[in-house]
């Protein structure tokens, strides 16, 4: 798949005159890592939950609060994105700073979130050529860029502003084949998983941030050269993976076993819908949605080999043309999604709390114009 089919399937055209995974981030300061409400220190602890999206349409961003109750949102803030087609949204971990990628820019805009949805922009850093993924380390400290135009990536470190300097950038054709939209880390960020034309490329994260490439892994030559896998998304316990495979017949999930960052081929499942992006609760259920219907696929997913089986209530259909952009949020609460320029919607699709199943949906369009690839912060108050 070329860049510009990739940025065709998210409704981006690449012409003058246009508007604007894996892993969850989540953000919650002061709270040591943990996301879970109840008491510290004798204090009342609130969650609160913001979605930031990009606007492919009008080169804006949207941020939302969630209504933690029923996933209904509420806009706090729509600005400029700093530059022509925003695409990908990705929200640090660890600081409260989120970055953009553009589409028909070459560039990386920063920007700060406060606790109450303001919005500061910080500043902007050049991409790799044709910039198609974004990956944050889960400590927050590195991000990833993958270029498909010489199929390179840059390395960026995050200072304690949240401001970015590129670090490293690997040798041109360094990716195997053209990058999907979205990747993940395992062994607790020791490795990269890259979604890749032809199949899962797994790089090895150094201390310096620096990356080398140990392995692809095509299912055995079951991804050709000529099928991307569009979404790489491990599981919580770290002991598996899902990629989404898209291919010119019937589009596939390939479920891998990991160890030590080595991918284990367990089931290739050849499904008769065309895959768009997927997503882990913290359950461990892994939701995925189609790319030209508006429907999500929920699946309880074994640990330890990936193994998928449906969930009763699946597949689940909502509101709008399609669920090609879809994430859980912290919460695992909400299965929410977009459908770039095909409808300005933002889709909520609840979970029952105890077993993942679909129990309901609801929908929004405001402050909306070409929605794409979001993310997540939650802050503890």
């Amino acid at each position: 798949m070329s860049r510009d089919f990739l940025l065709a399937m998210l409704g981006l055209a690449m012409t003058c005159g246009c508007g604007g995974a894996g892993s969850l981030q989540v953000n919650v300061p002061g709270s040591n890592g943990s996301t879970g409400g109840g008491n510290s220190g004798g204090a009342t602890t609130t969650l609160r939950e913001f979605i930031v999206i990009p606007n492919g349409a009008d080169n804006t961003i949207t941020v939302k609060q969630v209504n933690l109750a029923d996933g209904t949102s509420t806009p706090r803030a729509t600005l400029n994105s700093g530059a022509q087609q925003p695409f990908v949204v990705k929200c640090n971990p660890v600081i409260n700073s989120f970055y953009v990628l553009h589409a028909k820019t070459d560039l990386l805009t920063e920007f700060r979130l406060d606790a109450n949805g303001n919005v500061t922009a910080i500043g902007n850093i050049a991409t790799p050529a044709g910039a198609a993924l974004m990956s944050i380390h889960p400590s927050g400290r590195l991000v990833f860029v993958a270029g498909s135009t010489a199929r390179q990536i840059f390395t960026y470190s995050v200072a304690s502003d949240g401001t970015l300097t590129k670090l490293t950038q690997t040798s041109a054709n360094f990716l195997s084949g053209n990058p999907g939209l979205d990747g993940d880390f395992s062994g607790n960020g020791a490795f990269f998983h890259v979604p890749v034309m032809g199949g899962v490329q797994t790089l090895a994260v150094q201390n310096d941030g620096s990356l080398i490439s140990a392995s692809l892994n095509n299912f055995g030559a079951a991804i050709s050269n000529a099928d991307q896998v569009w979404d790489v998304d491990v599981h919580p316990g770290q002991a598996s993976l899902q990629a989404a495979v898209q291919r010119a017949g019937n589009d596939a999930i390939a479920s891998y076993g990991l160890n030590n960052g080595t991918l284990i081929n367990t089931s290739l499942n050849t499904v008769n819908y065309e895959v768009g992006t997927g997503d882990f609760s913290a359950l461990g259920g892994y939701y995925l949605g189609e790319a030209t219907q508006p429907i999500v696929h929920g699946f309880a997913a074994t640990a330890s080999t990936g193994a998928l089986t449906e969930l009763s209530s699946s597949p689940f259909t909502a509101a709008g043309v399609n669920a090609l952009l879809t994430q859980v949020d912290y919460t695992s609460s909400f299965v929410f999604s977009t459908q770039s320029t095909a409808s300005n919607l933002l889709v909520t699709r609840s979970l029952n709390s105890n077993n993942g199943q679909f129990v309901g949906s609801s929908f929004d369009s405001q402050n909306l114009a070409g929605p794409n690839l979001f993310d997540f912060f939650l802050f503890r108050i």
